[in-house]
């Protein structure tokens, strides 16, 4: 039995127009449009080209498609948990109203207000961690980004060849944003018992 992967939120609706612009739908298809208009952008300036315009257009590709996975990855994570959490309090919602309209004892009605607030308890916790994973995800992307910078950089100048100003201010925004930000490290999310 085959297993379909469904990639529409990363890629999907292809097309190529007369000047060779690839455009879609998907994460991949809008961050890559955005790249390869900064790219044209540096090679018309003449500031990128021949072998360093491949290599940063290969580099850009890899870490757009990594960038792309993990947003589909944590959309779906999110939306299945999202899911099960809003089931599970409309389940306790339910037998909350069929004790109540039954009469059952103030002791059990106050067990299901307990799982209500409970379940509502655990949903902010699944939103806190997603935005967790997300803050994450992009802190070590301006790492990638900073690293995969200064790589170009550095071809740049073993090639003799000048950094624009803007370059150079593309680059110190990177290392002025990770300098006032702190690695995700928060502890602070705890699961509701």
């Amino acid at each position: 039995m085959a297993t379909t992967i469904d990639i529409s939120n990363i890629t999907g609706n292809l097309s190529v127009d007369s000047g060779y612009n690839v455009t879609g739908d998907g994460y991949f298809d809008d961050l890559m449009e955005s790249v390869n208009t900064h790219l044209k952008a540096q090679y018309d300036a003449n500031r990128i080209t021949g072998d360093s315009y491949a290599r940063a257009y290969v580099s850009s590709m890899q870490a757009v498609l990594s960038q792309s996975i993990q947003f589909a990855l944590a959309k779906r994570s999110t939306e299945i948990r999202t899911d099960i959490a809003e089931e599970d309090y409309k389940k306790k919602l339910e037998d909350y109203e069929i004790m109540t309209a039954t009469g059952v004892r103030q002791a059990k009605i106050d067990t299901i207000i307990n799982q209500k607030d409970k379940s509502i308890a655990e949903k902010d916790y699944v939103l806190e961690q997603t935005q967790q994973l997300i803050n994450s995800v992009n802190y070590n992307n301006k790492i990638k980004a900073l690293d995969s910078l200064a790589d170009t950089y550095g071809t740049f100048g073993a090639g003799g060849l000048t950094m624009s100003s803007d370059m150079w201010n593309t680059y110190f925004s990177i290392v002025s944003d990770l300098s006032t930000a702190t690695a995700p490290t928060s502890t602070t999310v705890t699961k509701v018992s």
